[in-house]
């Protein structure tokens, strides 16, 4: 069919019979590239469906030339969001990651409750919809991307695939997991930035992104998250300075950024993280003199510094310290 002109879409609400949106779309476009841009367009966040004379618009890889007729120039179209059952949304993440080949899968995708399938661990006696409290896949063989729609999970505690094949970059809808207090994304082959929505998630206690191939700067908005006690970051391919931020995590026990690519000066800061335990900021681009600050950490049982480009003075308050130290 020959396919060369613009087709006008009203896209109404369903049942409203009021256009929210006009959108004009050459008909040789698919009928998933008219989702994606509208997806676009209205910044969506869920999923849509459309629907055509009341029937749903299957996605597809049809052209619209050949699903509405020729001569049509304007189509109207309802859409309504896509509200996804936590069984779906784990059925997305066990597709998204391989899971016919995970190491271990047991009861997933059957009828059996959630709290049997492999990994899965739920709020018991809950009135929610949403039962999840746990996803541990620590060593389990996962493959693919972290989908999206986890960030659905709205009563996810802790979140463990460490040790896996994951890549491509940590969805930003992470930061709706308000309630996390562990996310371990450690030692898979993630790329891309640290999303910033990560501060959003105030009651996080651990953030384990070590051994990845995360690149650019430390969000400073990582210095939200009051309640954390281990950041580890540290094999990773982060660049720029240590924001300033990160001396606002006064109950911080571990700071392991070593192995990055990390410039500028260590910010004084630093030395108001006074339940510091474990501070190791070694083999990155450091500059500048070593802040006198770091002398008040008394925590300290292990300092890391060496190597760097930093001052050989090192300042008394540092040497003081009786903890194992490396400059």
């Amino acid at each position: 069919m020959n396919c060369e002109k613009l087709i006008t879409f009203y896209i109404e609400a369903i049942g409203s019979r009021k256009p929210i949106y006009t959108l004009s779309f050459e008909n040789d476009k698919t009928v998933n590239e008219l989702y994606e841009q509208v997806l676009y367009d209205l910044e969506c966040e869920d999923d849509i469906i459309l629907y055509f004379n009341n029937d749903k618009l299957e996605k597809s890889d049809s052209k619209l030339c050949d699903i509405f007729n020729k001569e049509e120039k304007e189509v109207c179209l309802g859409i309504e969001c896509k509200k996804y059952t936590e069984r779906e949304i784990l059925e997305i993440f066990y597709y998204a990651t391989d899971g016919p080949n995970w190491r271990y899968n047991e009861n997933w995708l059957t009828e059996k409750p959630l709290s049997e399938w492999y990994g899965i661990d739920v709020h018991e006696n809950s009135n929610s919809k949403f039962i999840v409290k746990e996803i541990s896949f620590y060593m389990n063989n996962l493959k693919g991307e972290i989908p999206k729609e986890i960030g659905k999970l709205i009563n996810l505690k802790r979140l463990n695939l460490g040790s896996n094949k994951l890549s491509g970059s940590i969805p930003k809808e992470i930061g709706k997991l308000i309630n996390l207090q562990d996310i371990t994304l450690s030692i898979n082959e993630l790329s891309g930035e640290i999303p910033k929505e990560i501060g959003k998630l105030t009651n996080l206690q651990e953030l384990h992104l070590y051994n990845n191939q995360l690149t650019g700067e430390i969000p400073k908005e990582i210095g939200k998250l009051t309640n954390l006690k281990w950041l580890y970051l540290h094999n990773n391919q982060l660049t720029g300075e240590i924001p300033k931020d990160i001396g606002k995590l006064t109950n911080l026990k571990y700071l392991y950024l070593n192995k990055n690519k990390l410039s500028g000066e260590i910010p004084k800061e630093i030395g108001k993280l006074i339940n510091l335990s474990c501070l190791h900021l070694f083999n990155n681009q450091l500059t500048g003199e070593i802040p006198k600050e770091i002398g008040k950490l008394s925590n300290l049982f292990s300092l890391r510094l060496d190597e760097n480009q930093l001052s050989e003075e090192i300042p008394k308050e540092v040497q003081e310290l009786t903890c194992h130290k490396t400059f």
